[in-house]
């Protein structure tokens, strides 16, 4: 399970973890500002770039951390974050670089 920190603002997106399957890359659209492109699939280890394009934003900072839940689907906690970036504003793009480390009983990473 991935989770999005934009602000003020929390997106969720679920991704699962699989250490077989190649990933191909989603595009979702979450709300007027923010479009969010991730790979539908991550693995153990990997370094994984989630790219965050944002329009028309007042100045503000963005924020990406990773969160993960187990096999049973709790709630686990932090995983880890992308280097912060500084102020944002108007229209834009920025990729935020995050790893997924090894946990026991990995389900899902939330951006």
């Amino acid at each position: 399970m991935f989770r999005v920190f934009l602000a003020v603002v929390f997106l969720a997106l679920l991704i699962p973890v699989n250490s077989l399957l190649a990933a191909e890359t989603v595009t979702q659209k979450l709300n007027e500002w923010c479009t969010v492109t991730y790979p539908d699939q991550v693995q153990i280890g990997q370094t994984v770039e989630l790219t965050v394009a944002y329009k028309g934003l007042g100045k503000t900072k963005l924020y990406c951390g990773l969160h993960w839940k187990d096999t049973q689907g709790k709630k686990r906690g932090f995983m880890s974050q992308g280097k912060p970036v500084g102020d944002v504003q108007g229209d834009g793009e920025i990729t935020f670089v995050v790893r997924v480390v090894s946990k026991s009983n990995l389900g899902l990473v939330s951006l």
